[in-house]
């Protein structure tokens, strides 16, 4: 009976189409069934206590349950990570795909549902979760599901110093360990230890994490969210963190020597007159590309929302220049100067 739940509820978050109505009550379904079958409490303190390690936060089992609630995560998420497997499959029937899947929650949202559109043959799984109620409660879901056929191992460990074993291959590695302009949590150095182990070719879901710095009227902002108005809202100045395959590849040997300074490259940008004007406050904006087409749009989840830096109309107009880069450490965050 679960698995029939669940494969409607999976059917209608990889449609193509989004259907809000339909889309909605699916992610309420998830939600209830998920808290049926681990027994979560919401409410209980124990589990909304986050973990803080040297690289980061990792979330209470509370605050990781909560996030089957930002409906268009979820939903991009799992259709992204759809669409990857399938791919695979495509190119190589007979294969076996292996995700690694760092920082499952309580209910490992992002894969539990395609255990109904895959066999067991096609897709296998490796869960790492760190926080003990997180990890037991993902282990009943799956005895739950009846899906322990998909799952290799389920280690209780921080994701930043996992160590591959060196006989198995992975396909995907999926991590969402993240808030908005990558702060607090320990997206970027799970990611970063995860990869630098596998020297062949291996999908990364989110496919692309970048961080933008951004001018923004947040007056045009609200009408385009309430009203559907078309004025610009925000003018991108550039780019000045990257997590990716390639970025992570390039920029390995940094990371490492970065255990003293904690700090990525700065980037220097002008903020010229007219974006003073225009777009008074200053903003990063993350850009998240799931797999392939699948994009998280600007403030369409939490995940993507604008973080705001500063006004530019605070800053003196002689001072035109600001430096940026990303900061690792058990705060992850952005240092900004302007000069």
């Amino acid at each position: 009976m679960h698995k029939e739940t669940l494969q409607k509820i999976a059917k209608v978050l990889i449609e193509s189409t989004t259907d809000y109505a339909q889309l909605s009550t699916a992610i309420i379904q998830l939600r209830e069934l998920y808290l049926k079958l681990s027994e979560v409490d919401l409410h209980n303190d124990k589990n909304r206590k986050d973990i803080y390690l040297s690289s980061g936060k990792a979330l209470g089992t509370s605050w990781a349950a909560r996030c089957v609630d930002d409906v268009m995560r979820t939903k991009k998420f799992i259709s992204g990570v759809y669409q990857a497997v399938q791919t695979l499959l495509d190119k190589h029937p007979e294969k076996t795909v292996h995700i690694l899947y760092a920082g499952t929650g309580p209910f490992a949202t992002l894969v539990t549902p395609l255990t109904t559109l895959f066999s067991s043959d096609q897709l296998q799984f490796t869960f790492l979760e760190l926080n003990t109620v997180s990890y037991q409660k993902v282990q009943e879901v799956v005895q739950q599901l009846g899906i322990a056929s998909y799952v290799r191992r389920i280690v209780q460990c921080d994701a930043t110093t996992y160590q591959i074993p060196v006989d198995e291959r992975v396909d995907i590695v999926l991590s969402e360990t993240m808030q908005n302009a990558l702060k607090n949590e320990q997206q970027v150095p799970i990611i970063y230890n995860l990869l630098q182990q596998i020297d062949y070719e291996v999908i990364l879901i989110p496919e692309l994490i970048e961080l933008q710095l951004a001018g923004m009227n947040a007056a045009r902002n609200r009408d385009r969210i309430l009203h559907g108005s078309e004025e610009p809202y925000h003018e991108v100045l550039g780019s000045f963190f990257k997590l990716d395959i390639p970025s992570v590849r390039t920029f390995y040997d940094q990371y490492q020597e970065l255990s003293d300074t904690h700090v990525f490259s700065n980037h220097h940008f002008k903020i010229p007159e007219s974006l003073r004007k225009n777009f008074p406050e200053l903003y990063v904006f993350t850009r998240l590309c799931v797999y392939q087409n699948i994009e998280i749009l600007p403030s369409e989840s939490g995940l993507t929302l604008p973080y705001k830096l500063a006004d530019l109309n605070d800053q003196q107009k002689e001072i035109p220049n600001i430096s940026i880069a990303y900061k690792l450490g058990k705060d992850p965050d952005i240092q900004f100067s302007f000069s």
